[in-house]
Parts: structure tokens; sequence; C-alpha cells
């Protein structure tokens, strides 16, 4: 298992996972027509501020070789997203928030589409692996 820089596991902790609001976060978060397999991110904060940085560590992902996944961070009127390493199930990182944030439900999602395959005629198959965090913004 690589290194994860600058972040303490020690202060790593689930993030809030309300069930009344998985199935429309998960949606939103997700534009692929397959089964998603959600499950908690760990977190270092359990609130999210503007302007403030959260580290980040989704342990659920695929173990296959190195591949990418997608970090998320999306709210009222925003979504931002940047491409990271997954290594070992594992990828981890800092999120810098924004300045504002609108009050409401944000999330923050690690996407894994590495078991999702591509077939004729353009269907896609497989499964979406989805480490997710859904705050409160006052």
């Amino acid at each position: 298992m690589a290194r994860l820089p600058h972040i303490q596991l020690r202060d790593l902790h689930r993030a809030p996972l309300p069930r009344a609001d998985l199935k429309a976060v998960t949606t939103a978060l997700v534009d692929q027509p397959l089964e998603t397999s959600v499950r908690a991110l760990l977190v270092n904060r359990a609130t999210l501020e503007p302007g403030r940085k959260i580290q980040v560590v989704a342990g659920d992902l695929s173990r296959v070789t190195s591949h990418d996944a997608i970090f998320i961070l999306a709210g009222p009127a925003f979504r931002g997203q940047r491409l990271v390493q997954a290594e070992s199930g594992i990828a981890a990182g800092t999120i810098s928030l924004p300045a504002h944030m609108s009050p409401g439900t944000w999330a923050i999602g690690v996407e894994d589409l590495s078991e999702v395959t591509g077939g004729q005629g353009g269907a896609v198959s497989g499964q979406v692996l989805l480490d997710l965090g859904i705050f409160t913004v006052n």
C-alpha cells in the first residue's frame, strides 16, 4: 500500500451517510445506468465549512491494478471533479472547499468505474463503486 502523504489516519472517521438522502445523492453523482455499490468515505472532519480543507480516503474501491477514480464534490448549483490514482483499493486526497457554499445537501464521492465495461452498441455492464459522504451545510 502506498503511503498517504499529509493524512493522519488516526484523525479519520466515517463520513455521514444518512439513508434518507442516499438514493437521491447517488443518482445525482453517478451517471451510469448500473448497479452502484455505496460505502462510507473516511474524512478528517464531520462538517463542511466554506474555504476549509477536508482530507478524504476512499478505502473500498476495486483492488485491480492501479487505476483512476473520480473525486466529486457536489452541492446546490456546484459540481467539481478530479481524477485521482487508486492503488490497492484506496484513493486519498485533500479537497479545498469553495469559499462560498450555498446552504443545503453537499456530497463528496469517490467513483470507481474500473469494473464497468463497454459492450456492443454502446451498452455498458458491471458495477459502479462509490465511496460517499453526505453533509448538510447551513
